[in-house]
């Protein structure tokens, strides 16, 4: 199957995508590397994403760059109390 995957093959040689493999007598297996197929169902479609606005995206990492600075300075205050004074 792994084979399958990487090579770029329409359709699959494989009809499900997940098999349940016994290794050993038991549960629901008669004898080892007995398989069951398991129907997960199509793939997801992914919906569409909106294009980003420049300007936002600008917006949004100047305040990530705020958050992460505040993030630093307020360690570096943690770390300067707590080093011992000589």
């Amino acid at each position: 199957m792994a084979i399958d995957l990487l090579i770029p093959r329409d359709p699959s040689a494989f009809p499900y995508s997940v098999y349940l493999i016994g290794m050993a007598k038991g549960w629901i297996f008669e004898y080892p590397f007995e398989t069951y197929p398991i129907d997960v169902g199509p793939p997801a479609v992914a919906k569409e994403e909106e294009p980003v606005d420049p300007q936002e995206a600008v917006a949004e990492l100047a305040r990530i760059f705020q958050l992460l600075s505040r993030q630093n300075a307020a360690s570096a205050d943690a770390q300067d109390t707590e080093t011992p004074s000589t």
